[in-house]
């Protein structure tokens, strides 16, 4: 939580948005998005926005749904239709 740390510094004025900028990589202009975001109090909303879901499924169900789809659709069709070459 580097963000958070040199973000409130930039609030009680230890360090200025440019530096901020600097230490964290981003442009001044980001430093101001994060500030804004900041003062809503929503810790969360300084994660970075590229980062996907937590929904995913984990390997062995995603082989198992593979397995059953191959099996049942697979198996019955590549035996009486060959693939072409």
């Amino acid at each position: 939580m580097e963000r958070l740390y040199v973000l409130c510094q930039v609030k009680e004025r230890k360090l200025t948005q440019v530096e901020a900028g600097r230490q964290l990589k981003l442009s001044e202009r980001q430093i101001i998005r994060l500030l804004k975001r900041l003062g809503s109090n929503d810790y969360s909303s300084l994660k970075s926005r590229h980062r996907g879901g937590n929904r995913a499924f984990n390997d062995d169900f995603k082989q198992r749904v593979l397995e059953i789809v191959k099996e049942k659709y697979h198996g019955p069709v590549e035996t009486s239709h060959p693939p072409s070459k």
